[in-house]
């Protein structure tokens, strides 16, 4: 039995090892190579399926020595320009939204090489998740196997003193270098930067822009509903009359962008799943014919007057129902402090929202971080929630 088993052990042939057991070798079956990937995994770090085998422990061993990271780097930037190598392929870095990863005007910037390496398959924004492609994994990979026998002789030139450890006296003591990188190791690591770079700023871009959308349909849903009450302000009637019911139309839309927007920032437990936009012009209606004084605001004025019914209600007669009285007695409307609330709310996150349109090119894409934001939506969702439940709910009408 034993020499049945050797035997039948000696004619497998060498399985590559799994993603929990660890890197493997190269093996051949048949003679087609046979190369192992570390598979998917939750780290930070990162990894796919076209991953170089190794890299990922390389970008681990490379964060632990942060430190010299931008000692490195400086290095290899005087060693490029010392020995007269060509950098125009270097990406256009004039794009505002990540100008901040070029503050230095370095060469090889340190935040972007820690970007690198901690470089994921996704990144999450807005509670959306937004891949990068295999491309960019794969020149992140070449990226960090190019920088990997630069930096171990950096390592020793410097623990030689070949290297001074201050980068200030580096440029005074490059001559003592007596083993610098040759010129077709900068070359390729500096192809490798460039390519890495450029497709980095490309990609992330298109998440920031697909990230942003909400904010910019609800500015591109908001223009025109301005545009509209302007236009009320000026038109003689009837066709006053036909503008008023566009008005409506503009509003219904922008609630819905609103909606949108709402999500990215906020969580369901904290806003509302529908806006009604009859609901602003109930509240504008009610603040209007309380006799309370609009101090000139053509939004609230023009919402007022708004054709709209509810339930087959007259929107007027729908206001008297709910105040207890009916309209030729004149009484006093009721929940005139909330309507005021919400259109107050209304115009703080309108106002905020138009304040992003002449920045949106460097804006940050993670709207959570809008403290301004954050708080106008949350604001006028509590508004909102108020005046529904006063304005629009069935048992009004009873």
């Amino acid at each position: 039995l034993a020499q049945v088993a050797q035997k039948f052990s000696t004619s497998l042939v060498p399985r590559a090892k799994t993603a929990r057991e660890g890197p493997c070798v190269m093996s051949t079956l048949q003679g087609q190579p046979l190369h192992a990937s570390f598979g998917p995994t939750q780290s930070q770090f990162g990894s796919t399926s076209n991953s170089l085998v190794g890299c990922r422990v390389k970008r681990q061993e490379a964060l632990q020595r942060a430190e010299l990271v931008e000692e490195c780097l400086a290095w290899l930037a005087q060693e490029v320009e010392s020995r007269g190598i060509n950098s125009s392929m270097m990406p256009n870095r004039d794009l505002k939204r990540f100008s901040m990863y070029f503050a230095g005007r370095e060469m090889f910037p340190k935040d972007v090489f820690m970007e690198a390496l901690k470089l994921d398959k996704k990144e999450v924004v807005n509670g959306r998740a937004f891949y990068f492609s295999n491309e960019l994994l794969g020149s992140r990979d070449t990226l960090v196997m190019a920088y990997e026998p630069l930096s171990k002789g950096f390592m020793k030139l410097r623990l030689t003193g070949a290297i001074a450890n201050s980068t200030t006296a580096m440029s005074s003591r490059s001559a003592t270098i007596t083993q610098p990188p040759s010129k077709q190791r900068l070359e390729h690591f500096l192809g490798r930067w460039a390519d890495f770079e450029n497709r980095w700023l490309s990609e992330k871009e298109n998440h920031a822009v697909e990230a942003l959308m909400p904010l910019v349909n609800s500015i591109l849903a908001l223009e025109p509903l301005k545009a509209s009450q302007a236009k009320e302000a000026v038109l003689p009637y009837p066709r006053v009359q036909h503008q008023r019911a566009v008005t409506l139309k503009c509003l219904e839309g922008f609630m819905k962008a609103y909606g949108e927007l709402a999500t990215a920032v906020l969580s369901s437990l904290k806003r509302e799943l529908h806006h009604d936009a009859r609901l602003l012009v109930l509240a504008s209606f009610c603040f209007h014919k309380a006799g309370s004084e609009c101090n000139g605001d053509q939004n609230r004025e023009s919402l007022a007057k708004v054709p709209v019914f509810f339930d087959n209600t007259d929107l007027s007669t729908y206001v008297f129902k709910l105040a207890g009285a009916a309209p030729a007695e004149g009484g006093e409307v009721k929940g005139v402090g909330i309507a005021a609330e919400l259109l107050r709310a209304f115009d703080e996150v309108c106002n905020v929202i138009m304040s992003f349109k002449t920045h949106l090119e460097e804006c940050n894409p993670s709207l959570e971080d809008h403290t301004m934001l954050v708080e106008a939506i949350s604001d006028f969702e509590k508004s909102y929630r108020r005046a529904k439940k006063k304005f629009l709910e069935p048992d009004n009408l009873v």
